[in-house]
């Protein structure tokens, strides 16, 4: 398949459309696109509306507003005798012609827009024209940039001009790309992947909190500036600790990991460090070593 095919095709016809010319010649969207804007550059052919452009009449070329006039101002030296469909499609062509190229996706409330209708169809799982001026208010014009905004993506398939597409775009997919621009109660349904990883991480947090101190591993102390101050507050708490348990190491050990517990549920990282460190330090004793620290902290 050629571009002089494609030319040749379209100059056959009255008018022509881009999902028209895809299935003609199996092209993808973004192929047609490329081919329609070489041709369209070319003066070949010209916007009609949304997807649909006609053959340009060599004798008769739309001339350009002239002097930076106002669009209303150079539409009254029109010939009044054109209907207001050829005046709407000839304003349509003026707007494409005088917004740059992917401004729209630039522009933040565009795209917040996109955003919207999409998170919408992903729903409902189709796109078109006609669904989203009902759904949201939009004109025509802007309902099409919207339909190309998704195209030019690949987030739609199987498009048949205003009947729209499908929507390929997974749930999970659009809230990694786009769900920090939807406000909270904008936000769609979440997925059963989004609440899968959510119970993972819950689980990972649970087995983290749970895991037992064991002296295998010496516990860090990230939270704590000074080593002074840390060391102060650990052996604090150990000396209260042995003072309330004069029957025995074991029974400080229990203490201790209760402690633990309880300060994990806070989520003060800071006293956790500290009590892992009691528990690390009470392991470490023998029976022997319990008797001398009872004796240093006034125990009997």
């Amino acid at each position: 398949m050629g571009v002089n095919e494609v030319r040749k095709y379209v100059k056959e016809r009255v008018k022509v459309t881009i999902p028209e010319v895809q299935t003609k010649f199996s092209l993808g969207y973004k192929a047609a696109r490329e081919l329609f804007a070489r041709l369209e550059k070319e003066g070949v052919i010209e916007l009609r509306e949304g997807l649909t452009y006609v053959v340009r009449n060599p004798e008769r070329e739309e001339k350009p507003p002239q002097g930076g006039g106002s669009l209303s101002d150079n539409a009254q030296e029109d010939d009044s005798s054109r209907s207001d469909l050829e005046r709407r499609w000839e304003y349509m062509r003026y707007l494409r012609r005088n917004i740059p190229e992917q401004a729209e996706e630039k522009d933040e409330q565009f795209l917040k827009l996109c955003v919207r209708v999409l998170d919408y169809c992903i729903n409902i799982r189709r796109a078109s024209p006609s669904i989203i001026q009902n759904k949201f208010g939009t004109g025509y014009f802007k309902a099409c940039q919207i339909i190309d905004w998704m195209c030019t993506k690949d987030y739609i398939t199987d498009l048949q001009g205003v009947m729209g597409g499908r929507v390929t775009l997974s749930r999970e997919k659009f809230n990694e790309l786009y769900g920090h621009l939807l406000d909270e109660g904008e936000r769609g349904p979440v997925s059963p992947s989004d609440v899968g990883k959510l119970i993972t991480l819950l689980k990972a947090v649970r087995d983290q909190k749970s895991q037992p101190v064991t002296r295998a591993r010496r516990p860090r102390y990230s939270q704590w500036d000074d080593n002074c101050e840390f060391a102060n507050v650990v052996v604090k708490r150990f000396a209260d600790i042995i003072r309330a348990h004069p029957e025995g190491v074991d029974g400080a050990i229990r203490e201790a990991e209760s402690r633990l517990d309880g300060v994990r549920d806070t989520h003060d990282r800071a006293m956790v460090e500290v009590y892992e460190k009691v528990v690390y330090d009470l392991k470490g004793l023998t029976p022997e070593q319990y008797e001398v620290m009872k004796k240093r902290f006034g125990g009997n």
